[in-house]
């Protein structure tokens, strides 16, 4: 329930974003927003565990947070960018 909460808030953000500029898919980004949202509120009931109690939150989180950015670019790469880019070109982006 709390994922769906945060997924519609993200829907508004995008309907606001798709009315500014309507020649972007701008809602096809609704998947990623919901499975980040499922991901963090699952993340949270398991850190909240008493079983997870020996896991340092703050590195979990940061580890979470740099995958999510990780995935969003991938995804963004195959939503925007007409596919994965070739080794090369990764490795330009990486350094530049």
């Amino acid at each position: 329930m709390i994922a769906l909460l945060a997924t519609s808030v993200a829907v508004a953000l995008l309907v606001i974003v798709r009315i500014a500029s309507p020649d972007v898919a701008w809602m096809a980004l609704v998947p990623l927003c919901l499975l980040v949202a499922l991901e963090g509120a699952y993340t949270t009931a398991w850190l909240n565990n008493p079983d997870s109690f020996g896991v340092d939150r703050s590195v979990y989180r940061a580890a979470e947070m740099v995958l999510i950015v990780v995935l969003a670019r991938i995804y963004s790469w195959v939503l925007f960018g007409g596919g994965i880019p070739s080794p090369e070109a990764m490795r330009q982006f990486l350094t530049s």
